[in-house]
């Protein structure tokens, strides 16, 4: 059986996760094609704009009021915090292994644009998504308690504070190999 080394295996890793890189890398010529990156750029910074209308419109009109469509606004702000970070991660990749970082300051900018509000929004928009199921159950099963705004105020900071707390222990133990930011770094050792 032939040995494989760390750094195929971590190639293999990245190549079939694409985690916190969007590029497409030929690994035998050393190219990295940037036209996929800048497309994913274009659509999440379309999404971006999106989402930010999205927000722009409860907040603007009277009939989209309601309390329940401001639990649309909590996931549309997770999804603007999660398309920010994967365009982080798409920049830190494109940009990282030409700019001769640091590799204590790479991870650091890892942890901190990359991983926790990566981890962060996608735990707050699952947590939205439960407290919409609930709230649409209760209205259709017993409807004689509406949420109302401030009670949907204080579910979305406890939402997002649950996420956040949530979302550290993916933040202590992330790391990068190769470019590449990974959770769970310290407990993965055949990465290294």
């Amino acid at each position: 059986m032939d040995e494989i080394d760390s750094e195929t295996i971590s190639n293999r890793f990245n190549d079939s996760l694409h985690v916190g890189n969007t590029s497409t890398v030929d690994r035998d010529h050393g190219h990295v094609y940037k036209s996929n990156s800048y497309v994913s750029l274009f659509f999440l910074l379309l999404s971006i704009a999106i989402h930010i209308a999205i927000i722009q419109a409860v907040y603007s009109r009277k009939v989209l009021s309601k309390p329940n469509y401001h639990l649309m606004v909590n996931i549309a702000f997770s999804n603007i915090m999660l398309a920010l970070s994967i365009i982080i991660s798409t920049l830190i990749a494109l940009i990282g292994p030409g700019a001769k970082v640091v590799p204590f300051i790479y991870t650091l900018l890892c942890k901190i644009f990359v991983i926790l509000p990566l981890y962060w929004s996608n735990i707050a928009l699952i947590l939205t998504l439960v407290l919409a199921s609930i709230e649409r159950y209760k209205f259709v099963t017993r409807s004689t308690r509406p949420l109302t705004k401030r009670k949907i105020k204080n579910y979305s900071i406890l939402i997002w504070t649950i996420a956040l707390l949530a979302s550290f222990p993916f933040t202590l133990t992330a790391g990068s190999i190769h470019s590449t930011c990974i959770p769970f770094n310290q407990l993965t050792p055949f990465l290294k």
